[in-house]
Formats: structure tokens, sequence, C-alpha cells
């Protein structure tokens, strides 16, 4: 079963006079990842290495990547990226921030500090269980907007994109345990009139 974070936080680790800052955060898109990214390197712009790895789930399957930013190959981004596939954790995005204190580690030493600062910032996070989602097209004539509204939403599903004008068009968001109900729910609210379809994935 996996999780995903529904906070952020961090911890401080200090390896042979380094300074290992682990940071972990809920994220769900690459636009995310990017804005995090973004303001990270402002923070900490006098940092030796602002190293990343992430697990999205994304609507085209499972997105794992990771940067060393500088270290070693393997040395970094890697160890992070174990922790978090070890941990089951997705929708997740951990950081480690290395201030560099003089005495080098090794790629060994440096593999051990940023897997143990990752693994502490996981240990720390809170988590929930993650829920798979997908996405659906809904249509429907506009005169069940209210019954077909309140359907998804008892669901747990969500709206995206609304291009409703002469009749409902949403995209969607839905758990996909409750897509078969939900099917069953909105035949029957509307007498066959809605089309619940899946997107296809590009």
């Amino acid at each position: 079963m996996s999780k995903t974070p529904t906070t952020t936080a961090r911890i401080t680790l200090k390896e042979k006079r380094s300074e290992f800052i682990g940071i972990i955060t809920p994220c769900e898109s690459q636009q995310e990842f990017s804005a995090e990214l973004k303001k990270l390197k402002k923070e900490f712009h006098d940092a030796s290495h602002i190293c990343w790895a992430y697990r999205l789930r994304l609507p085209e399957g499972l997105e794992e990547l990771y940067s060393d930013a500088g270290e070693p190959a393997g040395s970094a981004g890697l160890p992070m990226l174990n922790v978090l596939r070890s941990g089951k954790m997705e929708n997740a995005l951990v950081f480690v921030i290395r201030y560099f204190g003089g005495t080098k580690l090794g790629k060994r030493g440096l593999m051990a500090a940023y897997g143990q600062a990752a693994a502490k910032v996981v240990a720390a996070v809170k988590t929930s269980v993650y829920e798979h989602r997908e996405r659906y097209r809904l249509e429907c004539p506009l005169d069940y907007y209210g019954e077909v509204q309140h359907a998804l939403s008892g669901a747990g599903g969500r709206i995206l994109v609304d291009r409703s004008e002469d009749r409902i068009l949403w995209e969607t968001e839905i758990p996909s345990k409750a897509v078969s109900r939900l099917i069953v729910q909105l035949r029957d609210l509307t007498r066959g009139a809605a089309l619940l379809k899946r997107e296809e994935r590009t």
C-alpha cells in the first residue's frame, strides 16, 4: 500500500563537518517540482549541492527521477530515490541540501549520508494512504447538473476543467475504486444520459 506526504518536513544531519538538510514535501506534478526547486535554490543559494528525487503518479503512470546535482554519479539522488521506493512513497519530493565542511566523504560515504538524510526526513513526515485516481471525461445534459455534481463529490471525485456550455462537459479525476459505483449511480440519476469516458493516455 503506497503512502503520500500530507505536509512538509525538514531535518538536519551532520557528517564529518558537512551539513545535510533533508526536506520532503507533497508534489503532484512536474510544475510543482520545478517551482519547489526554484524556491529552494533561492533559499539555499550558498549550498554546495541541492540534490533531489521524486516519485510522481502522473496520468501516464509512475515517474521516478533524481539528480546528483554535481556529486559523483549515483552517490546522492539514487540513494534518496531508493528511500522513497522502500517507503512506498508516491507524489513525494525529497531534497537533501549539502554544505561542504572541508572533508571528502568518498562515494560510499556520500551514499550513506544522502540515504540517511532522506530516510530521516521520510520517517519524520506525516503521511496518508495514497489513493490512486484516474482521469475521466464526464458529459451530461445540463438538467442534471446538481445531481451529477453531488454524485461526483460523493465518490471523492473532483472537476479539473469545466468546459460546459449547452451541456455538462467536465474533465474529472476520480478514485479508481469508486469508478464502477459512480457509473451505476450516474446511469440511474440521469436515466442513461450521462457519459463517463476514461481519458486516453498519451
